[in-house]
């Protein structure tokens, strides 16, 4: 038997379907198509840089590593981001030469996982405005799409920070100095994660309060 606060949400679904006439569809269209696009550009983008990536990969093996060697007495200090990977190692001490070959590669691949990870989920959500366009955003696929993007959001924010550290030894192997290295978990990653995750719960539960009302009728 529905509970009070349930036959109130029921009434709040019939509200909203006797509001329909209201429903502004044309900007509701707008906005959903723009979404379409900015997401397409982004895989784009993305495709893209997998492709440079690479390529700056293939190229930093096959191209002669004297190309690659760097002067240390010209270099002072060393900074580096990549993802949750915040390094800082001053280098003034060092002399002669360094040859940075593979830390193109190693740095290629960290970014190639970041790169692959945003181009998987931005297929995933134009997979969720497909549905949202042709009418079915309370779909049993659509939800259940919904809890896998939550989902992959929150293992990425544990797992991207993880690819950062062949990188990080890679850099330590060739630079045998004292470095700091801070890894954290993305928590932006992991706070949008847990708020598709309720969006995905609230959508769920819509879905079957109109069941039980279609039921009801």
């Amino acid at each position: 038997m529905l509970t009070n606060i349930e036959n109130g949400l029921i009434l709040l679904v019939k509200g909203v379907e006797d509001m329909k006439t209201k429903f502004d569809k044309k900007n509701f269209d707008l906005l959903l198509k723009g979404t379409m696009v900015l997401t397409k550009i982004v895989q784009i983008i993305s495709i893209i840089g997998l492709v440079a990536l690479v390529l700056v990969a293939i190229g930093a093996l096959i191209i002669p590593s004297d190309l690659y060697i760097i002067d240390l007495a010209n270099v002072s200090k060393f900074n580096l981001n990549i993802g949750s990977l915040d390094l800082n190692m001053p280098i003034a001490s060092m002399q002669g030469t360094l040859n940075i070959r593979y830390l193109l590669v190693f740095a290629s691949a960290t970014l190639m996982v970041y790169m692959a990870s945003a181009l998987y989920l931005f297929l995933k959500i134009e997979v969720f405005l497909t549905y949202v366009k042709k009418g079915k955003p309370f779909a049993d696929e659509n939800i259940h799409l919904m809890y896998y993007i939550g989902k992959v959001l929150v293992v990425l924010a544990f797992l991207l920070p993880l690819a950062t550290y062949p990188f990080a030894w890679r850099i330590a192997h060739v630079l045998p100095l004292d470095i700091s290295v801070n890894i954290e978990i993305e928590f932006g990653l992991l706070m949008i994660g847990l708020v598709v995750l309720l969006l995905a719960s609230i959508f769920n539960y819509g879905a079957y309060l109109q069941d039980e009302y279609d039921q009801t009728v």
